[in-house]
């Protein structure tokens, strides 16, 4: 790789936050699109596609 964090202020100052409240503000946003993903896929489990019967 090219650019090496330690030596790029760009890059450290991009993905390297040192603003708390942006730090915990992405946080909870991964969370909450992590709790969304999840309830997805238990929709697609209930789905019973084959002719298996209960």
């Amino acid at each position: 790789m090219g650019n090496s964090i330690d030596d790029n202020k760009a890059l450290q100052r991009t993905y390297m936050p040192v603003n708390l409240a942006a730090v915990r503000s992405a946080d909870a946003s991964r969370r909450m699109g992590r709790k969304l993903l999840g309830q997805e896929q238990n929709e697609y489990k209930k789905l019973k596609l084959g002719g298996e019967k209960r």
